[in-house]
Parts: structure tokens; C-alpha cells; sequence
């Protein structure tokens, strides 16, 4: 059991030692306390910041929708599919096995006359090809960029050596 009077008698012999515990715990709970707020505030915003503020939503959905529209109208693509993801736009087809690397670039290129001028200087544009004797093959196009670039062409060598 502690004597009446220890703590006061503890604070005169070490006053200067309990004014700095005291002014440090409170230092340790306001840096704990702004770590605290700190985290909570990141995850609680959205995940692209302010990169995002000011793009017309709208407009890009509707070109996405005619992006859609124009690959299921196109002959030769077995499959396509178009999704957004923040400031970039993913195209992905599949097209049969006679089509050609270059036919597979013109549609690629004729696909960007579906989209409007706003969407093709604001968002880039990822092409995602795949055939059943080729590898996936990615193109892409940045935004105000007027050429696709074409990246990972790979055809089987049973093709190449006929």
C-alpha cells in the first residue's frame, strides 16, 4: 500500500523529470494521434486522387459503348471486350485464325475513328490481340499520340517455317 503523501512528496524531489514525462506523453499522443488521421484519410479518399477531376465520365462511356458496337459489328473478331480503368481504355479481341498481323493492325487503327477527339487526348488506349496460333499481342496508344505502338509479336515457328 503506497503512504499518503508519496506522489507529492515524488513530484517535489523530481519535479523537471515529471514536467518532461508529461510533455512527452503528450508529444507521443498528438504524433500518434496525426499518424492516426493520416492513414485514415488516405484510405478513405479515392484510389486515383485528383488525377480523375474534371474528365467528362459521360463522354468516355458513350465511346466506349461505340467502341463496343463497332468490334461486335466487324467480321472476322470472334469475341471483344472493352473496359475502362481509370484513365486508360482497354480494347481486347479475339479474331480467327486467317487473319493477318496486318489486317489485325488496320482494325486496330479504324477502331480509333469510333472514338471522339476528347477521349483520344485524354485517355490512353490498350489493345489486347489474341489468336489461337499467336501469343497475346499488345498495342498501344498514348493519349494525343496518333500512332499505336506494337509490342510482343510472337507466332509459333510450325507457321514461319512453312
Amino acid at each position: 500500500m503506497v503512504k499518503k503523501g508519496t506522489i507529492k512528496k515524488f513530484y517535489k524531489n523530481n519535479r523537471i523529470y515529471c514536467i518532461l514525462m508529461m510533455v512527452s506523453l503528450v508529444c507521443i499522443l498528438l504524433l500518434g494521434g496525426s499518424v492516426l488521421v493520416y492513414f485514415i484519410h488516405q484510405a478513405s479518399g479515392d484510389s486515383y486522387g485528383v488525377r480523375l477531376e474534371g474528365i467528362k465520365q459521360d463522354e468516355i462511356d458513350k465511346d466506349v459503348n461505340a467502341i463496343k458496337e463497332w468490334y461486335s459489328a466487324k467480321e472476322g473478331i470472334v469475341k471483344s471486350n472493352v473496359r475502362t480503368q481509370g484513365k486508360i481504355i482497354y480494347i481486347e479481341f479475339e479474331v480467327d485464325p486467317s487473319v493477318t498481323n496486318e489486317t489485325i493492325q488496320g482494325v486496330a487503327t479504324s477502331s480509333l475513328e469510333a472514338i471522339s477527339e476528347y477521349t483520344k487526348s485524354t485517355c490512353d488506349i490498350q489493345f489486347i490481340v489474341s489468336r489461337k496460333d499467336m501469343g497475346s499481342y499488345f498495342g498501344s496508344k498514348g493519349r494525343g499520340k496518333t500512332v499505336i505502338s506494337w509490342a510482343n509479336y510472337n507466332v509459333n515457328k510450325d507457321k514461319t517455317e512453312e
